[in-house]
């Protein structure tokens, strides 16, 4: 098997084309250029020509470069000539990778003593497009000023007009592999996918969509800051038709096939509609769903379902929600990552830093807009867990007040049945002394006819004291 084709195996499995088992077969059958795509590409799914044109198109951007490794080849041709008519004031230092878009070098500017990277076409380029998605690349990232986006230095031109892009040389590893390197938890996690959107949110801003959102074209440093690479099929807001109807099955074929990764695509990509920032979105949510559980939603382990390779009729595959994949992962945040992947583009966030957003509000406590079933309940939950010395002084200030309360009611209830009893005790003695009185005045009465009058009068008034000190 020749170089080229192992280079389309390893884009193949990432992208999800092939499984790695289907990968291995391929690789042991030692297949021709032509039967090699088919076995691939479906060829029932795809016409004739543009199998030929895609068997064109995949040679030239699959030289046999070595990818990532910085070990020259002996049937690599030399840097030289790929790099014909580079100004003398860059010293070419090792290759860096290939791809779709052609090769990358790591090269020093010894005008400014500044290590770049340099991106420039394969020798042979059957796709015109190839070269314009060149040149839109440098022209957007010309545009955009962001320290997480790779800067663009210049653009020079080599020999037949092929362009290079002078860049920022980015020392980094993809985000999944520097996640699962340092082990980090599912709240790290989530805050390194919410800086990353904060970079795309940038780009949205400035009305580009990137359109190849995937782990190995979001490379984090060692500072843990992230740095968004690669915007060779970005495209412009604003630039595309507002039709909403698919292209046609000959054109989604192609555009499928040479044009970003089929696994990050969001719907209304794959079936050549105009995209834009919710695109990315999606992308976005792909990325999230593979850092918290270790693999992409769409299950297609050597199960034969094609429905992800380029074809006329592509139906958006059944997928594994979050919750499935992996156990005791927040409730929220399954909600906000189902969000991003939602089929239509209009329940999706309307941009990055709208994900972004959610995604801050889920690490700081706050009820996330996107778990719709969590109520009241769980915005009290959240408020409460956020608000503790608010909620427990609220809960103390509370609890006193009761105490408080219930004492005074105490008091009150024991003046009032004092006041009853008083009042009791009073008509009890007014009950006494109306008995009292008739028997005063008769035994006054009885006196008076049997002892004298002076004395009678003394006896009386004695007598009289003495019952009235009784009754009181």
């Amino acid at each position: 098997m020749s170089r080229w084709q192992e280079e389309i195996l390893r884009d193949a499995v990432e992208s999800g084309l092939l499984s790695r088992q289907e990968a291995d077969e391929l690789l042991a059958a030692a297949l021709d250029d032509k039967e090699f795509l088919k076995a691939i590409f479906a060829p029932e799914r795809i016409s004739d020509p543009n199998l030929r044109r895609l068997e064109e198109a995949l040679r030239d951007y699959a030289k046999p470069w070595p990818k990532r490794t910085g070990e020259a080849s002996e049937v690599d041709p030399p840097p030289c000539e790929v790099l014909d008519g580079l100004p003398e004031r860059y010293q070419v230092t090792r290759p860096l990778g290939s791809g779709g878009m052609g090769h990358v070098f790591e090269a020093v500017d010894q005008k400014v003593r500044r290590r770049v990277a340099l991106k420039v076409l394969p020798l042979r380029v059957s796709d015109p497009r190839m070269g314009e998605a060149l040149m839109r690349e440098g022209h957007v990232l010309g545009d955009l000023k962001h320290p997480g986006i790779v800067t663009l230095h210049d653009i020079e031109m080599l020999s037949g007009g092929r362009p290079c892009l002078v860049m920022e040389l980015v020392d980094g590893v993809p985000v999944d592999q520097y996640a699962d390197s340092r082990q980090l938890s599912v709240r790290q996690r989530a805050e390194l996918l919410s800086k990353v959107a904060r970079v795309v949110g940038a780009a949205h801003v400035a009305f580009k969509v990137h359109r190849d959102l995937k782990p190995n074209n979001i490379l984090v440093t060692q500072d843990a800051s992230p740095k968004v690479i690669d915007f060779g099929i970005a495209s412009v807001i604003g630039d595309l038709t507002e039709s909403e109807e698919p292209l046609p099955a000959e054109k989604r074929s192609l555009t499928l096939s040479g044009f970003g990764t089929l696994a990050y695509m969001s719907p209304e990509q794959i079936e050549g509609k105009p995209v834009d920032a919710r695109s990315d979105v999606y992308s976005l949510g792909i990325v999230l769903y593979e850092l918290l559980s270790g693999c992409l939603p769409i299950d297609r382990l050597g199960d034969g379902d094609s429905s992800m390779q380029p074809s006329c009729d592509l139906e958006p595959p059944p997928r594994v929600p979050l919750e499935e994949r992996v156990d005791g992962l927040p409730a929220d945040l399954c909600a906000l990552v189902a969000k991003c992947l939602a089929i239509d583009r209009k329940d999706r966030y309307p941009n990055a830093d709208s994900l972004a957003d959610d995604i801050d509000r889920f690490l700081s406590g706050h009820p996330v807009r996107a778990f719709q079933a969590g109520g009241r309940l769980y915005r009290g939950g959240k408020w409460l867990r956020q608000n503790r010395i608010v909620a427990t002084a609220a809960a103390l200030t509370v609890a006193i007040a009761a105490m408080a309360f219930v004492a005074v009611l105490q008091q009150r209830n024991l003046a009032v049945l004092a006041r009853h009893q008083a009042e009791k005790s009073a008509i009890d003695a007014e009950r006494q002394r109306e008995v009292a009185e008739p028997q005063l005045n008769s035994q006054f009465v009885d006196q008076r006819r049997f002892t004298a009058p002076g004395r009678t009068l003394k006896c009386c008034q004695h007598r009289l004291a003495y019952h009235t000190r009784r009754l009181r």
